[in-house]
């Protein structure tokens, strides 16, 4: 999971608002491509929780506060935030697709159903309490947040092959590291310039699991900036 910076709002559902458009249910399916093609491009193609790359095709929109929130909101209150641009995300499918899929397998909103969060991709604050393990197990020393990635959002599952993914990820850019570098000690500003690299992506698209990079390079700033 990584921070997402919204963007504005497509100027269409802006107009649905004003016109007829009272609760997400009620979207037309043209209204809901165009937000689908705008959560892709301010997420750089990945999905807002496990950091999968989805695309138009097998993307959802989901809601970070639910549409159905169980009672924790007047349900006025959340079909007003269903249609909210600020509200939505975009986010794979879960595993739901996989052939024989298990309910314990399942991640990012397929498992969380409408349970709440406090970890929230648009909160910086709490996107920089996520820690990884070399191994690509994602947690926190927060409570909480740790219990929204491993129990509510599912993103260590070991049938998800997330872990697996990340840590492979991990590797690839230490790799690529070594032979780039070729035995030179990095510097402050080389870590930084690699970080802008990984963070802008390519074509509009960071590459998937990045999160687990730019954790990693961000320790080893750190590093530097205490030494």
């Amino acid at each position: 999971m990584r921070y997402i910076m919204k963007e504005k709002e497509p100027a269409s559902l802006t107009h649905a608002r004003k016109t007829y458009l009272k609760k997400y249910s009620d979207m037309r399916e043209d209204l809901k491509d165009e937000i689908k093609a705008s959560l892709l491009k301010e997420q750089k193609h990945l999905c807002a929780y496990c950091m999968k790359r989805i695309s138009s095709d097998d993307m959802q929109i989901e809601h970070y506060v639910p549409q159905h929130p169980n009672g924790n909101i007047p349900q006025e209150e959340a079909d007003r935030l269903s249609i909210d641009y600020n509200n939505m995300q975009g986010v794979c499918n879960g595993g739901k697709s996989a052939a024989n899929h298990s309910t314990d397998d399942l991640t990012c909103d397929q498992h969380r159903g409408n349970a709440p969060l406090t970890v929230n991709p648009l909160r910086n604050e709490t996107i920089e309490k996520i820690a990884y393990r070399s191994n690509g197990e994602i947690y926190s020393m927060d409570q909480q947040i740790n219990n929204d990635l491993d129990k509510t959002l599912n993103l260590n599952a070991p049938g998800s092959y997330l872990v697996k993914n990340r840590k492979e990820a991990l590797e690839s850019f230490q790799s690529y590291v070594e032979r780039h570098f070729a035995g030179k000690r990095l510097t402050f500003d080389d870590w930084s310039e690699l970080l802008t690299k990984i963070q802008n992506g390519r074509d509009g698209e960071c590459q998937p699991f990045v999160g687990i990079i730019e954790y990693y390079i961000n320790r080893k700033i750190r590093q530097h900036s205490i030494s």
